[in-house]
């Protein structure tokens, strides 16, 4: 369980290494993947938490000094990546099927 959520922290801070340059440190991924987290069990009720992953990265993210896009860059990437998992284990489902 601890690797998973180091490699959480690690997914935050290269994406935050691709959009800011390498500005970002790995205590704002840490910071950033714990708001996240929080939000997840906050807002679960929410269908895939639409809008709320994304406000919630801008306000943490404009809190530690990085620009708000940035934020909302690193929710977009996240819920792409949970889509294509989605879209993967939809097509095992239907080719297990046949």
């Amino acid at each position: 369980q601890a690797a998973f959520h180091l490699g959480a922290i690690l997914e935050v801070w290269v994406i935050l290494q691709a959009l800011s340059t390498g500005s970002a440190s790995l205590a704002d991924a840490f910071v950033l993947e714990s708001a996240g987290r929080l939000v997840t069990v906050l807002f679960k009720v929410i269908p895939f938490r639409m809008g709320v992953d994304e406000a919630g990265a801008a306000v943490v993210a404009t809190a530690l000094g990085i620009p708000p896009s940035h934020g909302v860059a690193l929710a977009l990437v996240r819920k792409l990546r949970i889509l294509v998992w989605n879209a993967c284990g939809l097509v095992v489902l239907a080719r297990a099927r046949r």
